[in-house]
């Protein structure tokens, strides 16, 4: 019996060491190359455009060291479209040997000029096998149908990445598992696209615990009417079943609408339709209209201070919310106090300086805080990840610990009353 107990002890042992053996031999999580993030700022001198290989694809390849199965790679992107490329293209990650799909979006197929409507990437991957050496991305495209139906075959279809916007961001974002998950929609304009908004809003769900699956539809000095009108956002839009929803107009229309509510009514007026339109799909969506931040920039908007900017921005957004409440009653409609947080910043700290040169545009500061304030419109409660040491994502969204942290905290006061 001694012998038995004594082979069976020495089995346990060698079990156990082989074990211990194969997790240390087990390659480490290398994650070089990453995080890899693009902006083309205005005043550079050309985007970066991408041309379609003989199969249509468009495809993205980021040198990478190891990433484990289970991981989780965050992939987002803004691409105008030329009127060769096909109407839809599908989002796709290749784990192992298999490409395992995504979400669809549509493209505009006008490249530059006012038709031009970027179209907005935002996906999450979790892979189903280990990557070595290389990641691979790509946008397939789904039919023969063009973009443009006056386009060519000829034409070799090209994707170019716009100034301004986030370009192209890949992201780790470890192998945790959310608590829970939220279908959000972001309608905006340069206000919400500037460094990547609702990028930095998903990274900081995701750093809290939680994964947003977010649809965007951005374009330049678009109004809600503006957007009414886009094939784009009609798609984005009716894809439905979204949990919240960010309405951001143009910058100054909601100051205009209180200035003179008979004169600028079709601010209210498109603001209903729009609303009216995304709860055909979306019954039971939370509704957000952001009252974003004054600006000097031609004479505060023409409103002639902040304080005075600041003031008729908030009654107006007021106002079309309460309008939406009497109309769309079994639904919640609030206020985003953006702009709130950009003054007591301006105030308090102008060190931090949340503009971009132009003196109007956000800068990644002002995005970052935009992102914060609309979180804590979500979950109404104080952040709780710290950033962890050499990790590749983090709630701080690549700003420096202590203005993030800063940041986080003004958010908190404006949302949530904290001290």
């Amino acid at each position: 019996m001694k012998h038995l107990f004594a082979a069976v002890k020495t089995a346990l042992i060698m079990t156990v060491m082989a074990l211990a053996g194969l997790q240390s031999c087990a390659p480490k999580v290398d994650t070089q190359g990453l995080p890899l993030r693009v902006v083309y700022v205005a005043g550079e001198a050309s985007d970066r455009t991408i041309a379609a290989d003989e199969d249509g694809m468009f495809n993205f390849k980021i040198p990478v060291g190891y990433i484990p199965k289970g991981g989780v790679i965050e992939f987002d992107a803004a691409v105008n479209t030329t009127a060769s490329c096909s109407k839809y293209y599908v989002v796709e990650c290749k784990s192992g040997n298999t490409w395992y799909k995504g979400d669809m979006f549509m493209c505009s197929g006008r490249p530059t000029g006012a038709g031009a409507h970027p179209s907005t990437i935002l996906q999450t991957f979790r892979l189903p096998e280990p990557v070595k050496g290389e990641l691979e991305l790509r946008f397939r495209p789904t039919g023969k149908e063009k973009a443009d139906t006056a386009a060519t075959d000829s034409a070799v279809p090209e994707m170019i990445m716009p100034k301004s916007h986030l370009a192209e961001y890949v992201q780790y974002l470890g192998n945790a598992v959310p608590k829970d998950t939220l279908n959000v929609l972001c309608v905006g304009n340069s206000f919400t696209y500037y460094w990547g908004c609702p990028a930095m809003l998903k990274e900081i769900a995701w750093n809290e615990g939680h994964y947003l699956r977010v649809k965007s539809t951005l374009k330049g000095g678009q109004t809600f009417g503006d957007h009414l009108a886009l094939p784009v956002s009609r798609n984005v839009v009716n894809a439905g079943r979204y949990d919240y929803a960010f309405f951001q107009d143009q910058s100054q229309s909601p100051a205009r609408y209180a200035s003179d509510t008979t004169q600028f009514d079709y601010v209210n007026t498109n603001f209903l339709k729009l609303t009216d339109r995304l709860l055909s799909r979306s019954r039971n969506c939370h509704v957000i209209l952001e009252s974003t931040w004054s600006f000097e920039k031609d004479d505060f908007g023409g409103f002639g201070s902040h304080a005075a900017f600041d003031s008729l921005m908030t009654i107006g957004t007021s106002m079309m919310v309460r309008n939406a409440s009497k109309i769309f009653g079994a639904n919640d409609f609030e206020v985003s106090p953006i702009g709130r947080a950009f003054s007591i910043v301006r105030n308090e700290n102008p060190g931090i300086d949340l503009y971009s040169a132009d003196s109007k545009h956000q800068s990644d500061y002002g995005s970052y805080l935009k992102a914060c304030v609309n979180y804590l419109m979500i979950f109404r409660k104080p952040f709780q990840s710290q950033p962890a040491d050499g990790a590749t994502s983090s709630i701080d969204c690549g700003i420096p610990h202590d203005q993030a942290a800063y940041l986080r905290q003004v958010a908190e006061r404006v949302v949530l009353g904290a001290r």
